[in-house]
Formats: structure tokens, C-alpha cells, sequence
């Protein structure tokens, strides 16, 4: 049953990060003309958020993809609510970011994201049978006795 739920939070996952991707295409999109570093910074993000989306969508996905998920949904809407309330830093002056829907979209998925990856995860030898704790008789304890 825990395995069931493992792979059902996973999917979810990998689905919020596929949206998040698409999102920061979007994004991308509405803001090549004015900030076209700002753009090429969604693109980058976009094609992380698809890496993520691809090693979740594995039957059995490596603890290296639900960090990496993690790390860049927490830092994307902390980066998204710095640069819309303080600003992008320009020559002296930090200019505020418009408050668009695209972006309030995306931060929502991946605030999602952030709790469904946050879940408590079962422990590794919680599911499955329990091994015997005790070394059957008749085999070797120690070096010495292999050789």
C-alpha cells in the first residue's frame, strides 16, 4: 500500500513539474522582449523542471530527482517573491517585476509541488517482509573461519 502511495506522489509530482516547465515556457514567452536574460533564466529553469519531470516519471525514481525537485521549488517562488517586491537588481537601482498571471500560476504549482514532495516519506525498511536479525547456524562469523 505504501509503494502504491509512493508511485501515486511521484506521478503527482512529476505532473506539477511538467506544468511548472510549461509555465515557465509561457513565462518565457511574455517576457522576451523586455528582460531577455530574464526569459533565457525561464528557459534554463523550464528545461530543469523537465529533467525533474523525466527521472520522476520512472517506474522507481533515484532520492537525486525528489532533491532536486525539492530545491527548485522552494527556491523559484522565494526568487519570484523577491524580484516582484524588492526587484531585479539594474546599474543602481533594483526595478521592480510587473505581477503578471502566468507568473502567480506557476508560483502556485510550485508551492503544490513543494508540499506534495514535502510529505512524509515511509522509512526504507518499512515496507516488505521482515528480515531475521540473527546469523543462521553452520555459516561463517568471521574472516578467520572464511579461510
Amino acid at each position: 500500500m505504501r509503494t502504491r502511495s509512493l508511485l501515486m506522489r511521484t506521478r503527482i509530482a512529476a505532473g506539477l513539474a511538467l506544468a511548472a516547465e510549461f509555465g515557465h515556457l509561457a513565462a518565457a514567452w511574455t517576457e522576451a522582449v523586455a528582460w531577455p536574460l530574464l526569459s533565457g533564466c525561464h528557459i534554463v529553469v523550464a528545461v530543469g523542471f523537465g529533467l525533474v519531470f523525466a527521472g520522476l516519471w520512472k517506474p522507481s525514481p533515484r532520492r537525486r530527482w525528489l532533491h532536486t525537485a525539492r530545491v527548485l521549488a522552494l527556491m523559484l517562488p522565494a526568487m519570484w517573491l523577491f524580484t516582484r517586491t524588492i526587484g531585479v537588481p539594474t546599474y543602481l537601482t533594483f526595478t521592480r517585476l510587473a505581477v503578471d498571471p502566468v507568473g502567480v500560476v506557476v508560483t502556485v504549482i510550485e508551492v503544490a509541488l513543494v508540499v506534495v514532495l514535502l510529505v512524509k516519506e515511509p522509512q526504507h525498511g518499512s515496507t516488505g517482509q521482515e528480515l531475521p536479525r540473527t546469523v543462521p547456524s553452520g555459516t561463517a562469523h568471521s574472516p578467520a573461519e572464511l579461510g
